[in-house]
């Protein structure tokens, strides 16, 4: 797309406004090299004319290891890199602060381990406005390292593949989103802190937006690329991981359900040994085939973290340590 088709690329009702300030916060974790090319890729955004950017780098490692790196990029009219320390070793209590810093009308979130295409705001902005949304979601593609077996490139094991755009988001996440600003700034602690070495705190916010009635979609278009280092590509770490994402919504329906809590619990426990067990058979049918063995191995995976919230023990390995 040429320079001077940008600005159709954002909806009428966003371009009626006379500008646009958009705060895209970012939390580190000694990180420099990758977060260089981050930073590098939001430089080279191609904004429409009413469109400016802030870069809010909350840096979540006491040396300070991020600041050097940030301080080498120069503000202009249209776009300003801001760095803010973050001594305590906590995700949560880093995101929070990029919140509290920003003051643009929307937030934009992306890890220090990605790259964002060259539209990346711009669809992001007409999304939530094509589909009248408070938060898009868009689509993040791995970008593997040289150790990673081909047959494991071939299947999608890192990341989902979006339907849709405009598709209600039911998988949310910060490796790449945009929400309005309103529902974050309001809140005190908008990144629950008791998440901070584990994660999950990103669903766990979304979440409580959307019970109380903000819209979630997803946008093929806005597309970010993540680096997946050699650890992890390794068979332990997806499988530790898809335990944890099995677990964290089964524990979220079960202490949500007041008094029903004990059918909830049941009928969550009886649902995931049986997807478990058909987990298990496929895995076995299909052990030959190392893609299919794989896709199988780590849906077992998923209903192990199941059970394990249904028993009440919310799998809580620390990815933030």
């Amino acid at each position: 797309m040429k320079r001077g088709d940008q600005k159709e690329l954002l909806n009428d009702e966003i371009q009626s406004k006379s500008s646009i300030l958009c705060s895209i916060c970012i939390a580190t974790y000694q990180r420099p090299q990758l977060l260089e090319k981050l930073l590098r890729s939001l430089e080279n955004q191609l904004l429409p004319k009413i469109v400016n950017i802030e870069i809010i780098v909350v840096d979540n490692d006491v040396n300070k290891s991020a600041e050097f790196v940030v301080r080498n990029f120069q503000k202009t009219t249209r776009i300003q890199f801001f760095y803010f320390n973050e001594p305590v070793k906590n995700i949560s209590h880093a995101r929070n602060l990029g919140v509290e810093k920003a003051i643009g009308e929307y937030i934009l979130f992306i890890d220090d381990d990605e790259v964002a295409s060259p539209q990346w705001v711009n669809h992001l902005l007409n999304a939530l406005s094509t589909y009248n949304a408070d938060g898009v979601f868009g689509q993040v593609l791995p970008k593997f390292n040289p150790q990673t077996p081909k047959w494991m490139k071939q299947g999608d094991f890192f990341f989902m593949r979006l339907p849709v755009s405009g598709t209600k988001a039911t998988h949310k996440y910060t490796t790449n989103c945009l929400i309005k600003a309103a529902l974050l700034t309001k809140m005190e602690e908008p990144f629950d802190p008791k998440y901070g070495l584990t994660g999950g705190e990103d669903t766990d916010l979304f979440n409580r937006l959307a019970s109380q009635g903000a819209r979630f979609v997803y946008c093929q278009e806005a597309v970010t690329v993540e680096y997946l280092p050699p650890e992890r590509t390794r068979l332990s770490f997806l499988f530790l991981r898809r335990i944890k994402f099995g677990a964290e919504p089964v524990w979220e329906k079960i202490e949500s359900a007041g008094r029903n809590r004990i059918f909830v619990r049941l009928f969550l426990g009886v649902k995931a040994l049986c997807y478990g067990m058909i987990s298990l058979i496929c895995m076995i049918i299909l052990f030959p085939s190392k893609v299919q063995r794989m896709q199988w191995f780590l849906r077992l995976g998923v209903n192990i973290g199941r059970l394990l919230a249904v028993s009440g023990r919310l799998y809580q390995y620390q990815w933030y340590r």
